[in-house]
């Protein structure tokens, strides 16, 4: 950034950061004065409050009221961003924040209860709780009963009602038109039945849901079990192995396929981690994160004996284990209601663990912030077309990109099935990449794209591979090697100069389309030329020049680059 001048910064804000208060210096080196200017950024990321909490008061004839206060876990909430809701069958049917009462010292919920009817509706309370994102249902209170009664008024600010949360709450999981591989956090409730868990659905006829169990062998070890349901238009249920094993289970991955993009919500009990023990067989197994909050994988596995070479993958993201590194790959985050597939190679029983170090404190604030490593690339994917997939770890085998931040893709019949950006690599000192690609038929060849983002340039890969089912192509220690042939343009070429400002040598990257004489000019603010190059050929691809700065003033000059075709100003800024 130059004198006297601003540049906007952007933030944005992963989908894999959790509720919470988030804090971090953003530092500026002023090359002039050899200090760091400090910018403090705070940013509160918040749940949003679920869709079906709104009304509109001037939809009903009838209305009732309620004064209470809210108790959560066994402590009278004084957050006045906590809500107390009221439903009809699942329609909202008042709102009310909580307001604070200086006579009393208290924070209440003045509650208007709105109704078609005069008498008889059936009311179910429920709680908002914004620093969590949740939602608390099945309270406890002290109201007369649970029916709607027209101009009644039930409590005061000197005697309010009190509603307590439960163990119970609410959740909802995104599903989308065809595969998601999903899980459940919660226990009981509607899991007991497929039909329940999944009745907020529109299913038609053949959508499916299915899952492995382990179950044991009576040889004091476990057998895996595959059990699926089938939804069936002209019964209007769910019907299947599933149905007939006693319904959904929470901590196990469910790959459900559907026709209609929807939300499945359902209600159950908060699941203990360290009473909920996970049973693993050698090879594949079904499982689901069964935490509140988003958990860094290291975290999350930090009780399964993990050895070399045991992998983990979700929809979309995978990790590999290595014993002196931990769990590497661009899956870096479990979260609740995700389903995955983990392969180890021995059979054992694991948990996962009671505390979240990324969730928030008893302080309030949040102290860890880990996401999934997603890339920016030309290519979509749809990776809800297909119920399985493959992982393939690979490395651009040529110097120049060892530690290039480009995107490999991989293709099949012309059609891209998963991308990614490198991952450093301790071992080979090199950058890795980490594939998920998924595919309808097995024996596939699957071709290779690698984006340079510095270039835009797309480069062709020689070598191919095969698509097949749950299976890995390389591994940490020998990735798949890749070897890059000429590419094409994809925009246009960069000129990056850096550092700017600078003091010492100017470094200037530029890039050609073809092959130019290239010459490079620098002039002072009074237009003399204080630097020149020795112009000459240089050849297609990305071209590396320096200019010592050392001797000159300090102040602001201009950078002509010319080439054969194209010529291109630059502000270059010189400080000591």
């Amino acid at each position: 950034i130059g004198p006297l001048t601003t540049t906007p910064i952007s933030f944005k804000v992963s989908e894999d950061v959790n509720v919470g208060e988030y804090n971090t210096d953003l530092l500026l080196t002023t090359s002039d004065f050899g200090f760091a200017e400090k910018l403090n950024i705070n940013v509160n990321v918040k749940k949003a409050l679920p869709e079906d909490w709104t009304i509109n008061p001037t939809d009903f004839e009838f209305s009732m009221n309620v004064i209470g206060q809210v108790s959560i876990d066994n402590v009278i909430s004084r957050d006045e961003n906590n809500l107390l809701g009221v439903f009809v069958n699942n329609e909202c049917r008042g709102i009310a924040k909580l307001t604070y009462v200086s006579s009393y010292d208290n924070y209440q919920a003045f509650l208007s209860i709105y109704s078609d009817v005069s008498f008889g509706e059936e009311l179910e309370f429920r709680v908002w709780e914004h620093e969590k994102g949740i939602v608390h249902t099945s309270l406890n209170h002290n109201l007369t009963d649970n029916q709607f009664t027209a101009d009644t008024y039930q409590g005061t600010a000197a005697n309010p009602k009190l509603f307590s949360t439960s163990n119970i709450i609410s959740s909802s999981i995104d599903v989308v038109d065809g595969w998601k591989w999903i899980s459940f956090n919660l226990n009981g409730g509607d899991l007991s039945s497929t039909n329940n868990a999944l009745s907020n659905l529109s299913p038609t006829n053949g959508d499916v849901i299915k899952t492995r169990i382990n179950v044991a062998d009576g040889n004091g070890g476990f057998t895996q079990q595959s059990l699926f349901d089938t939804y069936s238009s002209g019964a209007s249920i769910w019907y299947g192995s599933l149905s007939n094993n006693g319904g959904l289970s929470s901590g196990l991955l469910y790959k459900i396929k559907l026709s209609e993009a929807n939300k499945i919500k359902y209600e159950g009990a908060v699941t203990d981690p360290l009473n909920t023990p996970l049973n693993m067989v050698e090879g594949w197994n079904f499982i689901g994160y069964i935490g509140a909050a988003n958990i860094p994988i290291n975290e999350a596995l930090a009780n399964f004996n993990a050895q070399a070479g045991d992998l983990i993958k979700s929809q979309y993201f995978s990790a590999i284990y290595d014993p002196g590194f931990g769990w590497l790959g661009t899956l870096k985050v479990l979260s609740p209601n995700e389903g995955y597939m983990i392969r180890t190679a021995n059979a054992q029983t694991f948990k996962f663990p009671s505390y979240n170090s990324t969730a928030k404190t008893a302080a309030g604030k949040t102290r860890a912030k880990i996401v999934n490593t997603s890339a920016n690339a030309p290519w979509k994917i749809n990776a809800s077309d297909y119920e399985n997939n493959m992982t393939i770890i690979a490395q651009i085998d040529d110097y120049n990109f060892f530690t290039n931040d480009g995107v490999l893709g991989a293709f099949i019949d012309g059609e891209c099935k998963g991308y990614a950006a490198p991952i450093y690599s301790k071992n080979l000192d090199k950058n890795v990449y980490f594939l998920n690609i998924g595919n309808k038929n097995v024996s596939s060849k699957i071709e290779f794209k690698y984006l340079d983002l510095f270039e835009n340039r797309i480069y062709e890969i020689v070598q191919k591979g095969t698509y097949q089912i749950d299976t890995q192509l390389g591994n940490l220690k020998e990735p798949k090697l890749l070897n890059v042939k000429r590419g094409d343009l994809i925009g246009e070429l960069p000129i990056n100069i850096y550092p700017n400002p600078v003091k010492g040598n100017l470094h200037i990257d530029i890039s050609l389309k073809n092959e130019s004489v290239i010459r490079l000019e620098l002039y002072d603010t009074n237009g003399k030329k204080v630097y020149n190059n020795l112009p000459k050929k240089y050849y297609v691809g990305k071209n590396n020049f320096s200019i010592n700065t050392s001797n000159l003033a300090v102040g602001i000059y201009n950078l002509v680059i010319m080439s054969d075709d194209n010529i291109t100003n630059k502000k270059v800024i010189i400080s000591k």
